[in-house]
């Protein structure tokens, strides 16, 4: 197993608070149903999330449900499985970060010799969860449910998290 570099550590989701101070927590979603063929392009997506690494079975209090988005660009029987992250980004409080200026990047970088290229391609992917974070971000299928260990699409927080260390841990501020 390799070693996580230390410009990503784990995140984790700040939820909003009520008037008292507590956390807003999110619905438990129930599971969707679908066309049997549907289910299948489920099934086979979780057993790839699960071998890449970034699923794992599990249980938790809380949970969204699978949604397999149309594709029509890709053929009418092509979707997205992503799950329906609704009742978590209306507790999840929002960050936002701005994307670094290239100009101001490509200043900094002048006069560099050492140069690496880094796997951007499925970035979220590569943000790993808190505990916390996997358990709130819970999806459910029909063949159970499943605990994230890295970042998922549909997130709201996700991309300014990713912009954020990319700008201050790998570009150094």
């Amino acid at each position: 197993r390799r070693r996580q570099p230390t410009w990503r550590p784990p995140m984790d989701i700040e939820l909003r608070k009520d008037a008292d101070g507590n956390e807003i927590q999110p619905k438990r979603m129930a599971c969707r149903h679908f066309a049997p063929w549907i289910t299948k392009l489920i099934e086979e997506d979780a057993e790839m999330r699960v071998k890449n690494g970034w699923y794992v079975r599990g249980e938790s209090p809380y949970a969204s449900p699978v949604v397999a988005a149309k594709q029509p660009s890709r053929g009418p029987n092509v979707r997205r499985i992503c799950a329906d992250y609704t009742a978590i980004n209306k507790c999840a409080v929002e960050t936002r970060h701005p994307v670094k200026n290239q100009d101001e990047v490509t200043r900094r970088l002048a006069g560099s010799k050492r140069f690496s290229s880094l796997d951007m391609k499925k970035g979220f992917h590569q943000l790993r969860l808190t505990k916390r974070a996997s358990l709130l971000l819970a999806v459910t299928t029909s063949a159970g449910m499943w605990l994230p260990l890295t970042g998922p699409f549909g997130l709201h927080t996700l991309p300014s998290h990713f912009q954020y260390l990319l700008s201050h841990r790998l570009l150094h501020g």
